[in-house]
């Protein structure tokens, strides 16, 4: 598979880590994803979003288990298998199983209980090869207290914040899947924390806070699968081309192709094995030094939602850090006259300059948050937005600087005769303070707009998505009203109830576009698959 192009890949990293946090594919069943749509139906359950809100609503398999010691759940495949085979590499046709089992529990009259327990195994197969995958884990544990109006939330936990659908920037305070970006109607894309909580209920307001006393990372594979955010391989060569294109480190790369003239190979290999990220990113200790939390004020007044959010929190994505002794290494190579490379000092040279040329560290982020929602006859409208300071990104010369990333979305739904619903949401997020950068472009614009609805009283139900990204369109177009020929993707469901515990549908992932524009790259990976649910 050819390698994908580093600056749209390593971008990627950054901006998608933010789709993924913010819930692309999230559309909450044409309701706010705020604490009033958790998986049980219950509204007092401060802030409690299951992943049930996700893409395609799920609202057909979200049972309510309000009594004493109820229990639950549900099983779930999904197959899927590419339109098209394109190389040697990809994966053919893959496969997700999913078991998920789920309780609440009235301990005391102030007291309940959520238990919830998952197990998944995953597989992909091509021609030449195949890999598999079974895990069991313990999805939500927590207890809520209830006195007064006050409401306390401990274990280990699912927040859901934000009003916009589809996609909500404010909505960052749990860890995320990666691997399961687009199998959002899975439903488990976003990843439980361990967590303390507090929620004060006044006269239309309520005030949150939200902490998390260890930081866990979010999920991801940079390379080696077909959706990982780098592809198959990472993109050595083009790394390469940006670093001797900054005109700062050319010197290294003469010693390298003079003493080491596989040097190239050697590195691919070590950076084309997932394993090695694996290892070399970083692990924050659980000592409660490495910790974060939000608060958020929220109220309703004349018919006006309003939130005001507070993060301090890690980045969702760690930062890719070049080794600096590898770096520092090209003043010692300083070409001798004649275009000859020196040879270092042996003193100089670090063993771990080629075994460890890259490492990932997750960063301190912070900023505020605002949301607004309100109704405009048959209309909802909401709006919501972050300024996230200390995110790092590359200046030409590949030193890292810290950046603030501001971020809004802007969403209006309408609900047609029949209960068919549509909604569009426009998404802007730049750079402030843009510096020429290295990877990142200074401005990312995209549309997104939804569909859901119902026929057969409900026994047929579609949904679906489609995306189209403006952030390429050059002045000029744009004075012309040239929209065309940007990158995009089609994500839509159609699924059929046999039983009201057994469920059967079809859909689609299509990508297009340019290979380096942010959906153009995964156009090799359009798919179809099948889904069947049967909830217990």
């Amino acid at each position: 598979m050819p390698r994908r192009p580093l600056r749209n890949s390593l971008l990627r990293a950054a901006f998608v880590a933010a789709l993924f946090a913010w819930g692309l594919l999230g559309w909450s069943d044409g309701a706010a994803a705020d604490d009033s749509d958790d998986f049980f139906g219950d509204s007092s359950s401060s802030g409690s979003s299951d992943d049930s809100d996700d893409f395609f609503g799920d609202s057909s398999s979200s049972k309510s288990f309000v009594q004493t010691g109820r229990l639950g759940g549900e099983i779930r495949e999904k197959v899927a298998g590419d339109i098209e085979k394109n190389d040697d590499e990809e994966y053919l046709a893959s496969s997700l199983f999913m078991i998920k089992a789920e309780g609440t529990f009235q301990l005391a009259p102030a007291l309940s209980a959520r238990l919830a327990g998952l197990f998944t195994h995953d597989y992909e197969w091509n021609e030449d090869r195949d890999r598999g995958e079974a895990e069991p884990q313990l999805w939500e544990a927590y207890a809520t207290y209830r006195v007064g109006k006050w409401d306390f939330n401990a274990g280990q936990k699912i927040w859901g914040w934000g009003k916009t659908d589809i996609i909500s920037p404010t909505d960052l305070i749990n860890p995320v899947d990666f691997q399961r970006f687009f199998d959002a109607e899975m439903g488990i894309s976003k990843l439980p924390a361990l967590s303390l909580g507090g929620t004060y209920y006044g006269d239309g307001y309520h005030a949150e806070g939200v902490y998390l006393p260890f930081h866990r990372p979010s999920r991801f594979d940079l390379v080696e699968r077909d959706f990982a955010i780098l592809g198959h391989r990472f993109p050595v060569t083009e790394l390469l081309g940006l670093i001797d294109d900054s005109g700062g480190y050319r010197n290294l790369k003469r010693f390298l192709d003079r003493w080491v003239p596989e040097w190239e190979e050697d590195l691919a290999d070590i950076l084309d094995d997932q394993e090695y990220f694996d290892n070399h990113t970083e692990d924050k200790d659980d000592n409660f030094t490495t910790g974060g939390g939000a608060v958020r004020l929220g109220g309703s007044k004349g018919g006006y939602d309003f939130d005001i959010m507070g993060y301090y929190l890690y980045d969702q994505m760690p930062t890719i850090h070049f080794n600096p002794e590898l770096l520092a290494l090209d003043d010692a190579a300083d070409p001798a006259p004649g275009d000859y490379a020196t040879i270092p000092d042996p003193r100089d040279i670090s063993t771990t300059l080629f075994t460890e040329p890259l490492r990932g560290v997750y960063h301190r982020v912070y900023g505020p948050g605002a949301a607004f929602g309100t109704s405009l006859g048959s209309f909802t409208v909401r709006a919501e937005g972050t300024a996230i300071f200390n995110r790092r990104t590359y200046r030409e010369d590949l030193t890292l600087v810290k950046k603030p990333v501001y971020t809004f979305a802007l969403n209006a739904d309408y609900l047609f005769p029949g209960d068919v619903q549509v909604t569009a949401t426009f998404l802007h997020s730049s750079v402030g303070d843009y510096e020429g950068d290295l990877l990142t472009e200074p401005v990312y614009a995209l549309m997104f707009v939804g569909y859901q609805a119902e026929f057969f009283r409900s026994r047929l139900k579609t949904r679906g998505v489609v995306t189209y990204d403006f952030s390429y369109i050059e002045a000029d177009q744009w004075g012309k009203g040239d929209v065309s020929g940007q990158d995009g993707q089609f994500s839509t469901m159609v699924e059929w109830a046999f039983t009201d515990d057994l469920l059967g549908g079809v859909g689609t992932n299509l990508f297009w576009g340019e290979t380096d524009r942010l959906f153009g790259y995964l156009r090799d990976n359009s798919r179809v698959f099948l889904t069947g649910t049967y909830n217990f």
